[in-house]
């Protein structure tokens, strides 16, 4: 009943904000709707771990927003050419 109510209707709402940006070329083109979900379940991830009681993550959990950031629009790599070879 909750993902019926809650989750899927705003994974939609991801979604469109996902085709909107896209459309006005912002962004690279996507697999949208599998690009929505693995945000939310990087979401889902980190709150299930603070309920699980992670220290790591209840000590930190106000950095948590920034180092999501910078993982989805900056990466893991300092030199992305790795993938081009």
């Amino acid at each position: 009943m909750y993902y019926h109510q809650v989750i899927a209707p705003t994974i939609a709402l991801g979604e469109r904000a996902f085709l909107g940006v896209g459309e006005e070329h912002k962004m690279r083109a996507l697999d949208v709707p599998l690009t929505v979900r693995s945000i939310a379940g990087m979401f889902f991830g980190l709150l299930i771990l603070q309920l699980l009681g992670d220290e790591e993550i209840a000590k930190r959990w106000e950095e948590l927003p920034e180092v999501v950031a910078s993982l989805l629009f900056d990466g893991l790599l300092h030199n992305k050419e790795i993938f081009d070879k």
